[in-house]
């Protein structure tokens, strides 16, 4: 996967993509942190405490991450 094929699947440009990630390292790493450990405290048996974690640790950080406001080119 190239830079351009991240950048085609965020629906954004390539240049838009540098501006937050130095290279595909800093992507992996950004999306690896995402997955933060769970508590100790969560059961993971319950589907629904797992489905809010990751809604709130994961599906949050994508929706941010796309409704901050776009630099505009000049």
């Amino acid at each position: 996967m190239t830079i351009v094929d991240i950048a085609r699947a965020a629906e954004v440009s390539r240049s838009t993509v540098y501006e937050y990630f130095r290279d595909k390292a800093a992507i992996v790493e950004a999306c690896a942190s995402l997955f933060s450990t769970p508590p100790s405290t969560l059961d993971m048996d319950d589907p629904k405490a797992v489905m809010e974690f990751v809604r709130a640790h994961v599906v949050r950080g994508f929706t941010e991450e796309r409704s901050r406001p776009r630099r505009s080119s000049r």
